[in-house]
């Protein structure tokens, strides 16, 4: 496999993405993978109705395109996955194909569970990342990808009183109504409002233009859009996305790393620190702690703008390992009633490790929502042994609020990444995984979904990578796993199971369960069919 070099890797920890260019793949793939999306979208217009992003675009492709998998096998493409996500990462079963049209996107980050669904607390480690494949060279007049490097870091609000907005666009206001005006210098003022509001200095756009079979590896939560083509462009752009997370924590660099500090590569100075973290975290080690900073609190509480609300959390985090005044100054932006300052200290106690544990547990209990749902977050970022952590999150998984329930279950799926969990706890997830219990509550994407089962399944497949559940629960998740109307749950449990199963180094296992995974949405299921009259 063709792994990152430390240069790479850099980049990609600072801005957010790299280019790749897969040399083994011929032209003449790009051409059939071209062709192959201008038929699948040819014959949707000829289907018409409304549910062809869900049936057609979405979800099914690796069952109408089966050689989209050379794609994903090449070994430039497995080489920088495995250099950013580890050995194991695992294939989640959302991914779309997009075409350009003459509207433009608003600058967004993608939603963390399905259809820009809202799950969790987005995590500054490298988890989870996005691949775009563009098959056919792209040129300014077809409508380019545009990202905001060095924004992975960051995000916007999104709480509306107890309850909160399930995606995150740069500029909420900016809808298909600015997207499709006629007056397109109006949409172009309104584009660079809505950087210049986000208010992080040196925060500029760069938009990608692109050789034929091009590929962009992403960080999941980099801000980005499908920018207008042009009204005499008179082809077709496509950009396949897939999603992509991490299942095994890092032991040592899984890149070609030489270096063992963070090599300066240009991009944003407020990243800086992050990245540094970061690249210490994927070598195994812990970062070192940065200069301290005296007005660090201060500035959580009241700083203006969520770089510097961050990077203030981040200088707290590293010294609350040995500065209990550190903790307190965390603990304090917890229960601020400033939704960055609450959220950036998720990010600071997480950095803290088993320190934080004690007050993250205490916020647990805490009668407001938005309080409970950073510090489940912030449990699974300490990345914690301490066995009050997971039993904790487990009280956290009857919580009365969604959104607390979703990250605890994600938190879970993180430490159980780090070591087996109690049984009691896998019991009180397991009790959970089922929609007599946690009912669908959401009508965003495809009918019967569940935040809540979405995530616990996620946590499940760590769980079970990770040699956490033995016989008795794996039984347990598999037999509820695909047994669920929501096709994300039945997916993501595919996808461990398989894991399981190419680990067992049965190599007749692998092409039956290749040909399963690119099968699993073919054809609509019975709770599907109802809703959308069978249409094929």
């Amino acid at each position: 496999m063709n792994l990152l070099t430390d240069r790479q890797m850099a980049q990609f920890l600072t801005d957010g993405y790299v280019v790749l260019t897969p040399a083994e793949l011929p032209g003449t793939y790009h051409e059939q993978m071209f062709a192959a999306l201008a038929d699948l979208y040819d014959e949707g217009g000829r289907i018409g109705g409304d549910t062809l992003h869900l049936q057609q675009f979405g979800d099914n492709l690796l069952a109408r395109i089966p050689a989209f998998a050379q794609l994903l096998e090449c070994p430039t493409i497995v080489g920088a996955l495995t250099s950013v996500l580890g050995d194991g990462y695992a294939l989640h079963p959302h991914h779309y194909a997009h075409t350009s049209t003459p509207a433009d996107q608003g600058f967004h980050q993608d939603g963390n569970l399905p259809w820009n669904e809202r799950g969790h607390y987005r995590s500054h480690r490298p988890v989870w990342a996005m691949l775009f494949y563009y098959p056919q060279a792209v040129t300014p007049a077809s409508g380019p990808t545009e990202v905001l490097p060095g924004t992975q870091y960051w995000t916007r609000d999104f709480e509306r009183g107890d309850g909160w907005r399930a995606n995150d666009p740069l500029d909420p206001d900016f809808g298909a109504d600015i997207g499709g005006a006629d007056d397109l210098a109006l949409r172009d003022k309104r584009l660079a409002q809505s950087v210049a509001q986000f208010g992080i200095e040196g925060v500029r756009p760069h938009t990608l233009p692109l050789a034929a079979g091009s590929v962009v590896l992403a960080h999941y939560d980099l801000f980005h859009r499908g920018t207008r083509r042009d009204a005499a462009f008179n082809d077709r752009r496509y950009m396949v996305k897939f999603y992509f997370f991490r299942t095994r924590e890092p032991r040592q660099a899984s890149w070609q790393n030489v270096l063992a500090e963070l090599p300066e590569v240009d991009g944003h100075g407020a990243t800086r620190s992050i990245a540094q973290a970061n690249w210490a975290w994927l070598r195994g080690e812990q970062a070192a702690a940065p200069a301290p900073n005296a007005d660090a609190a201060q500035t959580l509480l009241a700083g203006p703008t969520e770089d510097v609300r961050v990077a203030a959390a981040y200088s707290l985090g590293a010294a609350a390992r040995q500065d209990e005044s550190a903790i307190e100054a965390l603990a304090t932006a917890l229960t601020s009633d400033v939704e960055g300052a609450r959220r950036a200290s998720g990010y600071g106690l997480g950095l803290a490790g088993d320190a934080a544990v004690p007050t993250l547990c205490g916020a647990l209990e805490t009668p407001d929502p938005r309080v409970r749902r950073v510090a489940a977050f912030a449990l699974g970022e300490t990345r914690t042994l301490l066995p009050a952590a997971s039993q904790a999150l487990a009280m956290c998984l009857a919580d009365p609020d969604d959104l607390v329930r979703c990250n605890a279950s994600y938190a879970l799926g993180t430490l159980g990444r780090c070591q087996p969990l109690a049984e009691p706890v896998v019991d009180a997830m397991l009790e959970r995984f089922s929609p007599q219990i946690e009912p669908d509550n959401t009508a965003k994407g495809p009918p019967h979904r569940s935040t809540v089962r979405e995530s616990l399944a996620w946590a499940l497949l760590q769980l079970a990578r990770n040699g956490g559940l033995p016989a008795r629960h794996l039984q347990r998740f598999a037999t509820a796993g695909m047994a669920d109307r929501d096709r994300y749950v039945r997916g993501l449990t595919a996808e461990a199971l398989r894991g399981l199963a190419l680990d067992a180094e049965r190599p007749w296992l692998q092409p039956l369960l290749d040909t399963l995974a690119q099968r699993q949405f073919h054809a609509l299921d019975a709770h599907d069919a109802a809703r959308f009259g069978a249409r094929r």
